[in-house]
Order: structure tokens, then C-alpha cells, then sequence
């Protein structure tokens, strides 16, 4: 049997299994990087850093506002729902920082989830609801989301904030907060944001038996002081024919 790293032969896991995050983060991995200040690469999703691609390490979860389980209610920047499925969703980066204020510094949140390809999971889908600051002067180095499974012949999802096809909202103070509180956020630059959508990973036949991987990621922008997060829940719902697909 082939046992996946961090998960005991006990807990071996499939794609769907707590894909609601209804269960916290049982069987995810978090990892960050950084590509602050002079960082490229938002626009095809492969941070570099100097040149070379960014080093993820494995991180804590969870950890505030670079990974949460929250609970059903309505987002304080942009008033969507923050779950489409049940109560629990996962909201991976965060329009706050990693010091307790609200200004970023280019960090790249992931999570990852290791699972076997069956011939009942090798097509599956992933919703998502992404918030992405749109600062006009940061060509490559934009805040960014992106959804990727390695055994999948479908293509990658990969959005920064020029190519993300979203409504779009300009910023402002954040729900509840005071103006220029050192823990809310101001913000004049473009807000582009989706409502919930899902995105479909589609795993050849011949993969079955294999170990697959998924990975998500939300990023801040490269310089930093903008925002990118993302929530994600309901991993293996159905799509209906009215949902968009990406």
C-alpha cells in the first residue's frame, strides 16, 4: 500500500474526503513562500524570487489570515457569502497581514492534499470564490490565485489581478472598521471578485492507482500593501449547466 506523507495507513485519504472542510484541516498541508519586493510571476502562477522559482516550507495550520476554517456569513470587502456547501469553508490567504496590521509583504499561502486516483474521483470539482486587488502599476506582480492538480490533463486555473475575467468593486474600508485603524484596511485601487464558481480537474483513466496531488494557492502582490485571498469549499460537488466553469 502506498502511504501518503503525514497520513498514517489509517487515515489514507481519497480526494473528497472533507472536502467541505467541515472537519478542519484533516488531511491538508500548508506551506508559504515569499516573492516581496522585486518578485515576478503572477500572471502564469510561477512565482520567482532573484530569478529563480520561490521556496515553499511547510507551515503551521491553522494560522491567521494565511489559513482559516470560517463559518458561514457574508465577506467584509466585497459582501458575498463566505460557504456555497454546508457551514465550514476554507479562506486561504486574507485581505490582513501576517504582523496584525493590514499591510502585505508578497506572501504566497498553499495548501496541498495528497490523494489516490480511483476511477470514481479522477473527475472532480473544486468551487472557489477569489478577492483580488487590481494596483494598475504591477504588471507580473499582481496579487494572484491558482488551482492545480499534477496528474490532471485539464488546464490549470491560474488568475492574477489583470487576467481575472470578475466583477470588479473600488476599495474601501472594510466592514466594521474604523478609517485608518492600524487593524482595518483603506484602499483606493480596484477590487476584482467572483461569486462562488467551480473549476473541474479531469484525471486520465490511465492515472488510476497513482497518487495525485492538489494544490491551491492565494498570494498578495510582489511589492506589497495589496491583497489576494481566496475561500474554497465544496471539493467533489456537482456542477450545474447555470454555474460557471474555469
Amino acid at each position: 500500500m502506498i502511504l501518503l506523507p503525514g497520513i498514517s495507513q489509517s487515515q489514507d485519504t481519497l480526494i473528497c474526503d472533507n472536502g467541505g472542510f467541515e472537519d478542519g484541516f484533516t488531511y491538508y498541508f500548508g506551506y508559504r513562500a515569499s516573492f516581496y519586493s522585486d518578485g515576478k510571476g503572477s500572471s502564469s502562477c510561477n512565482p520567482m524570487l532573484d530569478s529563480n522559482l520561490v521556496t515553499f516550507s511547510l507551515s503551521q495550520m491553522p494560522d491567521i489570515h494565511r489559513y482559516e476554517i470560517v463559518s458561514s456569513g457574508v465577506d467584509p470587502v466585497v459582501n458575498v457569502s463566505k460557504t456555497v456547501f454546508g457551514s465550514k469553508s476554507l479562506m486561504l490567504n486574507s485581505v490582513c497581514s501576517h504582523t496584525g496590521n493590514c499591510i502585505h509583504f508578497g506572501e504566497i499561502n498553499r495548501i496541498e492534499k495528497r490523494f489516490l486516483v480511483t476511477e470514481e474521483n479522477r473527475n472532480f470539482t473544486i468551487w472557489y470564490s477569489a478577492i483580488l486587488e487590481n494596483p494598475e502599476d504591477h504588471t507580473d506582480q499582481q496579487p494572484f490565485f491558482s488551482i492545480k492538480c499534477d496528474l490532471a490533463v485539464s488546464s490549470d486555473l491560474c488568475f492574477d489581478g489583470i487576467n481575472f475575467p470578475a466583477k470588479e468593486k473600488t476599495g474601501g474600508i472594510i466592514t466594521g472598521c474604523t478609517p485608518f485603524d492600524s487593524l482595518c484596511y483603506y484602499e483606493s485601487d480596484t477590487i476584482k471578485y467572483s461569486d462562488w464558481a467551480c473549476h473541474r480537474i479531469l484525471i486520465p483513466e490511465s492515472k488510476v492507482g497513482e497518487i495525485a496531488t492538489l494544490e491551491i494557492n492565494a498570494a498578495d502582490c510582489a511589492p506589497g500593501q495589496h491583497f489576494g485571498y481566496v475561500y474554497i469549499d465544496g471539493i467533489c460537488e456537482e456542477c450545474d449547466c447555470n454555474t460557471p466553469l474555469n
